[in-house]
């Protein structure tokens, strides 16, 4: 039973709030912590990787050249080669370089430059997850009320937290994964022909891409 008296609800009051400030709080950190690694980012290609500074690492041990990229989060896990390859090309822009490596990343693209066509959309499970998500939420009264669960507001409140909240945290999390991954693949299928024109690199392969007519950069 939720009994709804007046210390209950300054409690159930103090608990939102804190849970709303614990929230704002970790947002702001996330932000400046994504701000400080972009700028982090920056002074390590500056030091580093620009002009004839990268050369200096041409005939170091592969070791070596492998933690040099590690240094910078955009870099992380590719090859020197190809981050060599991708900053002497004048073409590669920074989103194109992020979006190349994430479409590799989630499988859209193959080994051979290619669409993966065996490239399979989650969505369908997705959906799945959702459809449970909403019978959980609405038969979760129903258990608490089959086993007698006793309950006053604020502990109803925790209950709620931590076996709705999480889970929701987590579908969440998955569909603006699916939005994203759906986004950088339509901005690949507008901008294909320009990406070979200009022999911009997949990450991980060579940049021999075959001939093909100028089109206009969507």
């Amino acid at each position: 039973m939720i009994n709804f008296d007046q210390e209950t609800i300054f409690k159930l009051l103090g608990l939102i709030i804190s849970i709303i400030t614990l929230i704002y709080l970790v947002r702001r950190f996330y932000i400046d912590t994504f701000n400080k690694k972009e700028i982090q980012d920056f002074e390590q290609i500056n030091k580093y990787f620009l002009s004839d500074k990268i050369k200096i690492f041409d005939n170091e041990p592969l070791l070596i050249q492998e933690m040099l990229c590690n240094t910078v989060s955009y870099f992380k896990d590719t090859p020197f080669s190809q981050v060599k390859e991708v900053l002497e090309n004048r073409n590669v822009g920074i989103y194109d370089f992020i979006n190349l490596k994430k479409l590799r990343k989630i499988g859209y693209l193959t080994t051979s430059n290619e669409r993966n066509k065996n490239y399979k959309n989650q969505g369908g499970f997705l959906w799945v997850l959702v459809l449970i998500f909403v019978i959980y939420i609405f038969a979760l009264p129903f258990i608490l009320e089959y086993y007698k669960v006793e309950l006053v507001a604020y502990e109803f409140f925790l209950l709620a937290l931590v076996f709705i909240g999480l889970p929701e945290i987590y579908i969440l999390s998955k569909i603006d994964r699916k939005s994203q991954n759906k986004k950088v693949i339509a901005w690949y299928a507008e901008n294909e022909d320009r990406l070979k024109l200009s022999k911009i690199v997949l990450i991980g392969q060579d940049s021999n891409f075959e001939n093909i007519n100028p089109t206009r950069r969507n």
